[in-house]
């Protein structure tokens, strides 16, 4: 009996145990607006200042004050940067979210920032993000992620949201800029710190010193970026000096040695050159990438706390300041804060702060279908112009007007930016030579677009359009293919000539950009060896290699003969007792790699190995030079003597 009483006891805590957990979960996190404002930032973009009540899960509501701006789909001007300020010397260094705005302007002329929060959490040993960071300009400044993490790839207009985790890289290469930002040149670099180089190759030097004789190297002495994160080396700068002698270089500066005529050639004007690894990911599409916590609204749906994962259960379940972003159904960008840590008002604000499905619940109740949390507490910030410049909107939970010294720094910012020029690209339909491209040029309403130039490997092609469509024939799939979009335009009685938008078209098979081209060009002729052995020789294009081997079989035999390669692009195979007077028609095909179907090669394939039967003057000369002559005298011996005995019969008789 008192077994079975503990046994009902256990089952009603279970029982109790699973519907507070249905409870918990049956429901989101409700949102109840107290108040709302609304400001007018730029044309298509918006920004809301509400006073929110939030009901959590387990019924508990608090209250909460909140910012947000919106960029809307058509706000085509508008552009979305993560920027983080670098010292002089390119060493990553840190400033509050209105000095990383400013900064962003001083360094990118014809542009400025409307709004912005904070972004990925941070490290102090080395200064840096946690997560991945790819700035304007596509600069790697940090190219992975922690494990705990993830980051968010998307275009330059906030477009084309990618989650990404594990990311892979090609190798390294060597980006050449002229004075106007116009990319010049790129090459392949077959490594870092080597000790020799072959003909036509050239390699990046960092913190080291190698002696490579005959080799002319190229110092970047006080680069403009410089880090050297996850295993891999990011620099940029201007070259300062060019030598002959041994190569030394600090972790504060790096260099190009190069075997390469054409590039020493480019090198010696003392441009200003990037190296960084090739990213695997769609770079033609994915303009910026930035560093988050977790995801906390998912296809429209707020994930349980589990789901979420993010720094810790503790994080993620507790009441912090909270900064996030997301996308809507349309096609609206979203930058958001929620303060806290002030419940009681010490700045005339009240606001308690979120948990993740909280904050969830706020970024969904304005429209949000993907959202994400990134760094938050202190960090929480956001900026935005207003008549007075940029100014702080929120009540970060640490600054000056909380008593404190200063807001806190943090590593970088996402930035809502807006450029004198703005242009759009997408590409499609890569091929081992060509690449569609889509663009639309759009300008601020005080900016007068004169000209537009498409820079494409040394060639200027003149644009009559500000939008269309245009294949980019002539491409190389061997080299990385520069491509400047170049604006002349008048603004403020002052002309200027800018370059706007700038890729690397690489489309080399691997690289992530196009499928592979499958063998092709197929010819094949017959070499005969002697009387019952043919040689079949087989030649091919295979320019992305893709190439397994070659089958061949005739009608006259079961075997299946391998052919064997010769050299790239010729394989041949002998085929043994071919019989004179026959007519063979071969079957050929291909296997390429990591595939089981045979391709066949098409065409008519048929040899005949035949005897003539009325040999010329040649062949008599040759059948006559083959006689026997010892058989020819046991002849005329056994003849002769023959001959006697019947002579020798006929007298006796």
């Amino acid at each position: 009996m008192r077994k079975t009483v503990i046994g009902l006891f256990l089952l009603i805590v279970m029982f109790i145990h699973l519907l507070s957990t249905q409870v918990v979960f049956a429901s989101e996190p409700t949102v109840m607006k107290v108040s709302e404002q609304k400001h007018l930032v730029f044309k298509g973009v918006k920004r809301y200042h509400s006073t929110i009540d939030v009901k959590n899960d387990v019924g508990q509501s608090y209250r909460q004050n909140v910012n947000l701006v919106v960029k809307s789909i058509d706000a085509e001007l508008v552009e979305v940067v993560p920027w983080a300020m670098f010292t002089s010397t390119g060493v990553w260094t840190f400033g509050n979210v209105k000095q990383i705005a400013e900064d962003f302007e001083r360094k990118n002329p014809g542009y400025r920032v409307i709004a912005g929060v904070n972004g990925d959490y941070f490290a102090y040993t080395p200064s840096r993000t946690i997560n991945m960071m790819v700035t304007q300009g596509g600069d790697i400044i940090n190219p992975v992620n922690h494990h705990k993490y993830f980051s968010v790839g998307f275009s330059s207009s906030g477009q084309q949201l990618l989650r990404m985790e594990e990311i892979e890289y090609n190798d390294y290469y060597l980006t050449v800029y002229d004075e106007n930002g116009a990319i010049l040149y790129g090459e392949w670099l077959v490594g870092i710190n080597k000790s020799s180089l072959s003909d036509g190759q050239t390699a990046v030097y960092f913190d080291t010193d190698v002696n490579i004789s005959g080799v002319t190297k190229y110092i970047v002495s006080r680069p403009e970026r410089l880090t050297n994160l996850g295993g891999a080396f990011f620099g940029r700068g201007a070259i300062n000096d060019i030598t002959t002698d041994t190569i030394k270089v600090s972790n504060r500066s790096f260099g190009i040695a190069t075997k390469d005529e054409t590039l020493k050639t480019i090198l010696n004007q003392k441009p200003i050159i990037r190296v960084q690894r090739y990213p695997r990911w769609d770079a033609l599409t994915i303009d910026h990438v930035i560093g988050v916590d977790s995801q906390i609204v998912k296809e429209g749906i707020i994930p349980s706390f589990s789901e979420i994962g993010g720094q810790s259960v503790d994080n993620t379940t507790s009441r912090h300041p909270r900064t996030s972003f997301g996308i809507t159904e349309e096609g609206d960008f979203i930058i958001a804060t929620v303060d806290g840590r002030q419940g009681s008002g010490p700045a005339g604000v009240v606001s308690y702060g979120v948990d993740l499905r909280e904050l969830g619940a706020i970024m969904k109740s304005y429209g949000a279908v993907q959202a994400f949390n990134i760094d938050g507490g202190g960090s929480t910030q956001m900026v935005v112009r207003t008549d007075d410049g940029l100014v702080f909107v929120n009540s970060p939970s640490e600054g000056p007007h909380l008593g404190g010294s200063r807001y806190r720094t943090v590593a970088n910012a996402l930035l809502f930016v807006v450029p004198d020029v703005h242009v759009e690209t997408t590409f499609k339909n890569p091929t081992a030579s060509s690449i569609d491209l889509n663009y639309s040029i759009s300008s601020l309403e005080d900016v007068n677009v004169k000209s537009v130039y498409l820079l494409l490997n040394n060639r200027t092609i003149s644009l009559d359009r500000l939008s269309g469509e245009r294949t980019l024939e002539g491409l190389s799939n061997e080299i990385l293919n520069p491509l400047n979009i170049e604006v002349e335009y008048e603004k403020d009685g002052i002309t200027y000539r800018r370059v706007i938008k700038s890729k690397l078209i690489d489309l080399r098979f691997g690289a992530g950009q196009r499928d592979p081209l499958p063998p092709s060009d197929f010819k094949v002729t017959f070499d005969p060896l002697d009387s019952n052995r043919l040689k079949l020789i087989i030649q091919f294009t295979d320019q992305d290699r893709m190439l397994d081997r070659i089958v061949v079989s005739h009608q006259q035999d079961t075997k299946v003969y391998v052919a064997q390669s010769e050299a790239p692009g010729i394989h041949s195979v002998v085929i043994e007792e071919i019989k004179p007077n026959t007519e063979y028609d071969f079957t050929i095909g291909y296997f390429i790699k990591d595939s089981v179907l045979i391709h066949p090669i098409e065409g008519d394939f048929t040899y005949q190995y035949t005897i003539d039967e009325e040999p010329d003057v040649e062949d008599n000369n040759q059948q006559a030079s083959s006689i026997h002559w010892p058989s020819v005298i046991l002849l005329v011996i056994l003849g002769s003597m023959i001959l006697i005995s019947l002579v020798v019969y006929i007298i006796k008789r």
